[in-house]
């Protein structure tokens, strides 16, 4: 049960690294890496969301934006930050993966974030036995506090992700073209279904009942109005 875990957690964390590569190769940081940001289509591959805080970078950005328990030290300490955000992100995903919940967590954002800019050394976070020596090494070398020594933003890029012991035995062309097995694949009856999401009190259906809604506004994102 406990490989089984490492594997699914492997499966996922190799997906979000063939994302951050690709979005990296079109010049853009997406800064907002979280569970809740990713979904899983009909085949079981995850699918990205919420672009609200991605940017297109040809310098160093300097804006304080992501989930909290995300952030790196250069976001939270004003330095200035460039996609080796994205990297130190996925170090924390696969921790709260592997962990079930994030590294540095605290009573307090505020003491939360004094860990996060230490990192992980002098024992500053704790490693559950559920977290292998491959896969610890790998989430330490994600969640290096220098940007310019994290995987992912050196000189070759993802590549030194994508090569790291943990993950060394992932198939790379069959991962991008979708031909690994997943793990778990939901159960979706048609395009619109959402039986998978919790039922909730939508205001926007309240606000604008179906006949009155302005379809028109949005026929470019929307084919089909449930």
């Amino acid at each position: 049960l406990v490989n089984a875990a490492i594997e699914v957690a492997a499966f996922y964390v190799q997906q979000v690294a063939c994302i951050f590569a690709h979005l990296q190769s079109k010049l853009i940081v997406y800064r907002d890496l979280k569970p809740e940001n990713l979904l899983l289509d009909a085949d079981g591959y995850i699918k990205m969301i919420d672009f609200g805080f991605a940017k297109t970078l040809s310098e160093k950005t300097y804006t304080l934006c992501g989930t909290p328990e995300y952030l790196a030290p250069e976001v939270i300490l004003n330095k200035g930050h460039t996609f080796s955000v994205d990297w130190w992100c996925i170090g924390i995903l696969a921790y709260e993966c592997l962990g079930c919940q994030t590294p540095f967590l605290s009573d307090s954002d505020m003491a939360m974030y004094r860990k996060i800019v230490k990192g992980p050394a002098d024992g500053n976070i704790s490693w559950p036995k559920s977290i292998p020596p491959d896969a610890r090494d790998f989430i330490e070398a994600q969640i290096n506090v220098d940007p310019l020594k994290r995987p992912g933003s050196m000189k070759d890029g993802a590549l030194d992700v994508k090569t790291h012991k943990w993950l060394a035995q992932v198939d790379w062309k069959k991962a991008e073209a979708r031909k690994l097995e997943a793990p778990w694949k939901p159960k979706i009856k048609s395009a619109t279904d959402a039986s998978n999401f919790d039922e909730f009190d939508d205001d926007a259906k309240e606000n604008f009942p179906r006949e009155d809604f302005a379809k028109d506004l949005f026929k470019e994102f929307a084919d089909v109005w449930v």
